[in-house]
């Protein structure tokens, strides 16, 4: 079974440290292995090796990931404004005899990159290795947390963020950004490399409109924003749509008798009925939960899809 790398969606908001083409392999496949429940993994070191690469030359590679991210700090601001620091590993250590590497996850990104609440971003690990370049793999994971609408317009006003997030160099020029960062990108993750395989491009369409100053006139107004636009997964949107109608059927009779069970009776005080009404509420709280499972197992298996 082809492996996946699979996160919650705010880990494509985080600024991670800067690291190389090979270094962004070797962490994405550490958290294709990360499983549920388990924070600890053995990876053989073979997994990380590069094409027609010499072990002695991944060992360094590996060495040189290790020390980027166990030294570096991850800061996330939530929903709430609720700011957090942590680590990635606590340990990430290479067993030269066995030819592994023995991992670690920090408990609290651990439970950061597993809280699919708010929805999760999934890809797989060989399409991403593939890629060439930090920065084409750095956009790819963005985009492919909108591969169901064709529309990344998180960055309209926030082109100093994307900046920041694509570890783009401040003396680059917009000029240069185009020709040497955003355009070979866009080539690569739209590209069709062989048609007579009838293979899909990985965004198809795929184009981005830089966002300008409207207070400044002329071309040369300063950009403040990118948006992406291609189009949408048509089995991403079949998987939304179905989703949806599920939700759409279910959840309102649940929030029904949400409100029902939680109505207290006006005559509180009058004992006879309170205790009839807790008798009645009983029964509907154990049917409740009944529902709650099915639709849980059911979600589950739209996702699994």
């Amino acid at each position: 079974m082809e492996e996946s790398v699979k996160y919650a969606n705010d880990f494509n908001c985080l600024l991670l440290p800067n690291l190389t083409e090979r270094e962004m392999n070797i962490f994405m496949t550490i958290l294709a292995k990360i499983k549920d429940g388990n924070r600890i993994t053995t990876i053989s070191v073979h997994n990380f090796k590069g094409y027609k690469e010499s072990f002695s030359r991944t060992l360094e590679i590996v060495q040189s990931f290790s020390n980027k991210i166990l030294n570096y700090q991850i800061q996330h601001i939530d929903k709430r404004k609720q700011e957090y620091t942590f680590v990635c590993f606590n340990k990430l250590e290479l067993n030269l005899e066995e030819k592994v590497c023995e991992i670690v996850v920090q408990e609290e990104f651990y439970n950061f990159i597993m809280n699919y609440q708010a929805g999760f971003t999934n890809f797989k690990l060989s399409e991403f290795v593939k890629l060439s370049g930090k920065y084409t793999k750095t956009l790819y994971r963005f985009l492919q947390q909108f591969r169901n609408t064709g529309r990344v317009i998180v960055f309209k006003e926030r082109w100093d963020d994307f900046c920041k997030l694509m570890h783009i160099p401040k003396t680059f020029d917009i000029s240069k950004i185009d020709s040497q960062i955003l355009n070979p990108a866009i080539k690569q993750l739209s590209l069709n490399k062989n048609p007579l395989d009838n293979i899909e491009p990985i965004f198809k369409n795929l184009k981005y409109k830089k966002i300008k100053d409207k207070r400044q006139r002329g071309q040369g107004g300063k950009v403040v924003g990118i948006e992406f636009y291609f189009t949408p997964d048509a089995s991403f949107k079949f998987k939304t749509k179905q989703e949806d109608k599920f939700q759409a059927r279910f959840l309102p009779v649940l929030f029904a008798d949400v409100v029902e069970i939680i109505r207290l009776p006006l005559l509180i005080l009058e004992i006879p009925r309170l205790i009839k009404w807790i008798a009645k509420s009983s029964v509907k709280i154990f049917k409740l939960l009944k529902k709650k499972k099915k639709i849980d197992l059911r979600a589950k298996a739209l996702k699994s899809n």
